[in-house]
Parts: C-alpha cells; sequence; structure tokens
C-alpha cells in the first residue's frame, strides 16, 4: 500500500512540475509554442490532468483557466498522497525503507545539554 502512494505522489509531483514549466512556456512562446518541441512535448505530459480538469469545469469555467484547475487538482492529490504515506509510516510500515527519513522527522529534537 505503501509503494501505491508513493507512486501516485510521484506522478503528482511530475504532473505539477509539467503544468508549471507548460505555463511558463506559454507566456515565454507565445503564438510559438505549436511549433516549438519543448511545449509539444510537456503538453503531452501535462494532458491527463487537463483533461480531467476540462471533464469536471468545462461548463461553467473558461478554457483559458482549466490548466489553472487542473494544477489545483493534481495538487489535491499530491496533499492526499503524502498525508496517506505519511500515515503508512507512522503505523504499519514504520520499518520501511522509504520511511526512514519520515521516523526520523517525527522524533523529538533532542534538548540541549548545558
Amino acid at each position: 500500500m505503501l509503494i501505491l502512494w508513493a507512486t501516485l505522489k510521484a506522478l503528482a509531483e511530475v504532473f505539477i512540475l509539467a503544468l508549471l514549466v507548460q505555463g511558463v512556456l506559454r507566456l515565454v512562446l507565445r503564438d510559438a509554442r505549436d511549433t516549438n518541441f519543448a511545449y509539444r512535448m510537456v503538453s503531452a505530459i501535462a494532458r491527463p490532468p487537463q483533461q480531467v480538469a476540462r471533464v469536471l469545469v468545462a461548463s461553467f469555467m473558461p478554457a483559458r483557466l482549466h490548466g489553472v484547475v487542473a494544477a489545483l487538482i493534481v495538487l489535491a492529490l499530491w496533499v492526499a498522497a503524502t498525508q496517506f504515506k505519511v500515515e503508512l509510516c507512522k503505523g504499519e510500515a514504520s520499518g520501511h525503507p522509504m520511511c526512514v527519513e519520515i521516523a526520523r522527522l517525527s522524533q523529538p529534537a533532542p534538548a540541549d545539554s548545558k
């Protein structure tokens, strides 16, 4: 179960970065973006969350905001996956190698001995 949430979190990170890069390239390239190879590659990566956003809000939100809605959806997915991963690491999977950093951060800091 931990691997599922870690994979979902990683996919959300890839989608968030792709949406961010796509937005920056859209501002920089303006009209030349359709012929730019990098923009087309990033658009292919960012297409799945944008299609989900388009299905969810197409009837009441302008098309130019679908990327923002997609980013918010993916951000919410990332937060949920992170929360589930932390809960699993604190509970049943505490000895798993992916949980070492979470276990270290959840321990109280040692008091200064002066």
